[in-house]
């Protein structure tokens, strides 16, 4: 799993689940063989069937009373929920292991879900509350040694603190998160910081210089993304590059790089902000006069987020999403009305 070679780590864990045993210790590892298909699913996108590994593993964790188990699997579930962008479901499950990690005091294992949670609000529009749960993430994976958890959510800090209106206190954070990946082998974690470095340079007032190291950032995150056979990288890359051509008046290779884009996110990726290429794509289609066609876009865009809005219960969480400008944006410009 760790090199990458996800089918061979399903098969192996496959392999070794006929024998576990049928008592405690090896139900435990059950659990343990379970939660690590579902990791895999996850990590190739087979949202549905990494649930139900999850699920099945909460279960045999609650009939053993393994609270810690149990709590490492909500987690999972979570993780899952959020990014099939089930963003109430997500929410509810990391409060559920939170709860359990107070409980057994387990400072441990507590800042990966707090850094969920921060992440999950800000998915959500909460970027005030995301960044302050992110910053508690941080301190206790300092605190009890978790150098590669610190990280990853310092790319996602760096991103809400740029979402929070400070794209300048958002560079230097984004940039030491991406050094320390390369410096630990981690191509994911490095892109995904370097490609919103790259978008980071393009919130507020750019300059040219900045426009200069966002159009160098995004073909460095392109290039390695083809490489490395990473469609999410990729499809956020293609985005950052097509709107630096809209900027330089250059409609046909940004109409280019959108199309592949939005064919990624069909096929898949970047599951949770693929419908802002789907929604940019669909604006430059309308103002070219393909009127038919922008108009399916936009509408494919809006049902994605109304689907999204539609799962959100908690009237807070409703409300900070709808909050969001290109929230509002997507909704109106597919036509698709919604419910305060």
């Amino acid at each position: 799993f760790a090199s990458g070679d996800f089918e061979a780590a399903e098969n192996t864990a496959r392999d070794a689940l006929p024998y576990c045993a049928a008592d405690a210790r090896g139900q435990r590892q059950r659990c343990r063989l379970l939660r690590s298909i579902g990791q895999v699913k996850t990590s190739i996108g087979r949202f549905a069937q990494a649930r139900q590994c999850y699920a099945e593993a909460l279960a045999i964790a609650r009939e053993i009373g393994n609270q810690r188990l149990e709590a490492n699997l909500l987690n999972a579930m979570g993780e899952v929920a959020g990014r099939s962008t089930r963003y109430q479901e997500a929410v509810d499950h990391f409060k559920a292991a939170l709860a359990i990690d107070r409980d057994l005091g387990d400072r441990y294992a507590t800042g990966r879900k707090l850094a969920n949670l921060g992440i999950t609000y800000a998915r959500i529009g909460l970027a005030r509350r995301a960044e302050r749960f992110l910053r508690k993430a941080l301190e206790l994976h300092e605190a009890v040694g978790h150098p590669g958890e610190f990280n990853d959510a310092a790319v996602h800090l760096g991103s809400v603190v740029a979402d929070n209106g400070d794209p300048r206190a958002a560079r230097p954070l984004l940039l030491d998160a991406a050094r320390v990946a390369a410096s630990r082998g981690d191509i994911r974690t490095e892109l995904r910081a370097r490609v919103h470095l790259a978008q980071a340079l393009l919130t507020g007032e750019p300059t040219t210089d900045d426009l200069t190291a966002a159009r160098v950032t995004a073909e460095q995150v392109l290039t390695t993304a083809r490489a490395q056979g990473l469609r999410t990288s990729r499809c956020r890359a293609l985005e950052v590059l097509a709107r630096l051509d809209l900027l330089s008046s250059d409609e046909a290779t940004a109409l280019g790089r959108l199309r592949e884009a939005v064919d990624l996110v069909r096929a898949g990726a970047a599951p949770l902000d693929g419908v802002r290429s789907i929604h940019l794509l669909g604006t430059r289609l309308a103002a070219a006069g393909e009127a038919d066609d922008a108009r399916a876009l936009l509408h494919e865009a809006a049902l994605m987020v109304k689907a999204r809005l539609d799962e959100l219960r908690d009237p807070d969480l409703r409300s900070g999403y709808l909050d969001q400008t290109d929230v509002r944006q997507i909704l109106a410009d597919g036509g698709v009305s919604i419910e305060a």
